[in-house]
């Protein structure tokens, strides 16, 4: 989860990068990491692009996403 979404010539940059087998995919502010080989030896790592981002961000696994999207769900106000 990036703070800002990345300017073009950053995206460019980033999207540029070889990844294989590991992919990666730049949607707006958010940045998709996957890793068939398990996070052993990734063959993309956060140091490779964040300085081409020009922009800060924070990350976090799936499992951990979907955890923090269902407690703001619950902390939602019911429809009256």
């Amino acid at each position: 989860f990036l703070t800002v979404e990345p300017e073009p010539e950053a995206r460019r940059k980033v999207l540029e990068i070889k990844t294989d087998p590991d992919e990666l995919r730049l949607e707006g502010r958010e940045i998709y990491l996957y890793y068939p080989n398990g996070l052993a030896r990734p063959k993309i790592t956060w140091s490779q692009f964040a300085a081409k981002l020009k922009a800060s961000g924070t990350g976090r696994n799936w499992t951990t996403v979907q955890a923090l999207l269902e407690i703001a769900e619950k902390l939602e106000p019911s429809p009256r």
